[in-house]
């Protein structure tokens, strides 16, 4: 099973969430950071994530959902401890990386 995205409009006029449900594939991980890029630049909404529906995700999607926690006005929430792990492992990773470690 792929990833379903829905858009939500946010409490606030300008936000808007995505809800991901099912497991979060690396195509999926892009798409969603084709939107989010179309949503900031041509809407200039600021985006929250639900993750509450996703169950998996493998080490490449974290990495991209690693580049949008970077990013003004994007907050990810609702994500269960498994797939945290995962984004968490990866952030150090990534900073291991940068460091000159293995």
């Amino acid at each position: 099973m792929t990833t379903r995205i829905t858009r939500i409009e946010g409490q606030n006029r300008h936000q808007m969430v995505l809800k991901l449900e099912g497991m979060l594939t690396v195509a999926d991980a892009k798409l969603l950071e084709e939107i989010c890029e179309d949503l900031r630049e041509e809407m200039g909404y600021g985006i929250t994530i639900d993750m509450s529906g996703v169950n998996f995700i493998g080490h490449q999607s974290a990495q991209i959902l690693c580049r949008l926690r970077a990013l003004p006005n994007l907050t990810i929430e609702g994500m269960h401890l498994f797939v945290q792990q995962i984004i968490d492992s990866t952030e150090a990773g990534n900073g291991d990386h940068m460091k000159g470690g293995e």
